[in-house]
């Protein structure tokens, strides 16, 4: 059999299947595996790395759907409305506080279950930042 477990990554690799890092006793099992044990236990948590992986994927491409369809309701309600008009309004109405709008773009997709690299990226960008640069000019 040919093995292809890595103890050295073995924490990351749990980590990026389940969520969270094993456990010291997990540690203690595994030490005490033969190779070929470590190498299906391996083999487990690859299997669990792609469906995470699958299942993110989905999540992620069914909430681009949501939050374009919301955004497409909004932009309906004013025919002058921007883009960029149009995601502020939406934050605004999620609540989004000005430290929210501090964490940028990555905040707005993760708020939204969108992967960091969605089509409104540079859209939320923009928002939260000129929101940050007028918060700014109040405070001085």
């Amino acid at each position: 059999m040919s093995y292809d477990f890595d103890t050295q990554t073995l924490s990351c690799h749990h980590k990026e299947a389940y969520g969270f890092r094993p456990l010291q006793s997990y540690f203690e099992q595994w030490d005490a595996m033969t190779d070929d044990e470590k190498q299906s236990e391996w083999d487990s948590l690859n299997d669990a790395c792609r469906w995470g992986a699958e299942r993110r994927e989905a999540v992620e491409k069914e909430s681009l759907l949501s939050f374009t369809g919301r955004l497409d309701a909004v932009l309906s309600l004013n025919g002058s409305l921007s883009t960029d008009d149009a995601i502020r309004w939406i934050l605004q109405s999620e609540g989004f506080t000005t430290t929210d709008y501090m964490y940028g773009a990555e905040y707005c997709a993760n708020h939204f279950a969108l992967s960091y690299d969605n089509d409104f990226s540079d859209n939320f960008q923009r928002v939260c930042a000129a929101v940050v640069s007028t918060s700014d000019k109040k405070v001085a």
